[in-house]
């Protein structure tokens, strides 16, 4: 039987709300590895506040996370310090268990991956390469700049660039930001975007809570963080005025104190477990997407792909600062973002009526999708190549 290492934050089994995202995508690596009936060995950083897990679909390795330094003066040293050797402090809390990693180290693997953020599983994947002489592969989730302030940026990026040399595939979620990082390092990067989910079984949990207004209310649904520098959920005021229409929030109380300071007035569900995130997707009438735009990034919410799953119509709202239209043009998708509050009021009186053609719909793509087959397709073709 093969064996992969994979090399991340957090488990796709002991995540918190911050690596949430992170996990989403080692996941549908681990999806894939499993049904080729590949052995999977995690190192990982542990997550103490979770529960214990059971990990007894792999051999799982936590590491505990190094402190930073309390004085302001000395952290900045220490914070350049990890740079330069290790990448950042998840990197240097590799280092300090190296004795316990080599220990958990197999001699036998095919293949070790690094999951980018952050950059220390991409200063342990190099180590790993070089000692058991294997291929090495690195998935980057954010452009290459992402942590590194404009002081420790040229810094960073020599650091990665030299870290990244011997590496045999790196991958990308973004097209928009493998030709800035190709640029940085001069190493070619293959794109593969995020795989969109299966659609989980229906399960019910949230039936009865999103009835409590009766059955003739519209149900908008939005979950996950908002960066509100760079998304406007400012543009749904005009429509949270009109009567049909319900808005629930699933993610952290801090971001709906924000919506509720900026006068959006949206149903407060919390962190929600898998399964419970899941039912309120399936049971919402439209899922809601802010879109990015920053003269700076060009982003698209992993959430977008999540909800995808769902066969649901996904209103995309906001400026957008290009990633949108590529997809679209990528997809064969018309261009359906509504960046004024007048759009996004209009889209939604005519869902009301019935015309859906302003909403995000898998099925009005023309072309080949990001799912789970083409998903399976790129790996397999990059393992053809790699051993």
């Amino acid at each position: 039987m093969k064996k992969v290492l994979f090399l991340c934050y957090h488990h796709p089994k002991n995540y918190n709300s911050q690596s949430a995202a992170l996990v989403r995508r080692v996941g549908q690596y681990q999806q894939f590895f499993e049904n080729q009936k590949w052995e999977i060995d995690y190192i990982t950083i542990e997550n103490k506040a979770s529960d214990k897990i059971d990990f007894s679909s792999g051999r799982v390795l936590q590491i505990e996370l190094e402190n930073y330094v309390k004085n302001k003066f000395l952290n900045k040293l220490f914070t350049f310090y990890v740079l330069i050797f290790f990448g950042d402090v998840i990197g240097y809390s590799f280092y300090k268990s190296q004795k316990e990693i080599d220990n958990f180290l197999r001699n036998d693997y095919d293949l070790v991956i690094s999951f980018f953020t952050p950059r220390g599983t991409i200063w342990l994947g190099k180590k790993v390469k070089e000692k058991f002489k294997l291929s090495w592969w690195v998935d980057v989730q954010d452009s290459l700049d992402e942590g590194l302030s404009n002081k420790n940026l040229a810094i960073g990026i020599k650091w990665l660039k030299k870290q990244l040399k011997p590496a045999d595939h790196i991958i990308h979620v973004s097209p928009e930001w493998k030709i800035l990082d190709e640029d940085r390092i001069g190493k070619e990067i293959l794109v593969q975007r995020h795989c969109i989910p299966e659609c989980p079984r229906r399960v019910n949990t949230l039936d009865s809570f999103f009835q409590q207004d009766g059955n003739n209310k519209i149900k908008l649904f939005y979950a996950g963080n908002i960066h509100f520098h760079a998304m406007q959920p400012e543009l749904l005021k005009v429509s949270m005025e009109d009567p049909k229409f319900k808005y629930y929030y699933a993610g952290s109380i801090g971001v709906f104190e924000k919506l509720n300071y900026l006068g959006l007035r949206f149903v407060q569900l919390g962190h929600l477990d898998e399964a419970t995130l899941a039912s309120a997707f399936q049971n919402s009438d439209i899922i809601l997407v802010f879109a990015w735009d920053t003269a700076d990034r060009q982003v698209i919410p992993s959430k977008f792909y999540e909800a995808c799953a769902f066969n649901k119509p996904i209103m995309i709202v906001g400026k957008d600062s290009g990633s949108f239209q590529s997809l679209f043009k990528e997809w064969g998708h018309p261009n359906v973002i509504q960046e004024t509050a007048e759009q996004v009021a209009l889209t939604l009186d005519n869902y009301s009526k019935g015309d859906l053609s302003n909403l995000f719909l898998t099925a009005n793509c023309t072309k080949a999708i990001s799912d789970k087959a083409q998903f399976s397709k790129f790996l397999s073709n990059l393992i053809s190549k790699s051993l």
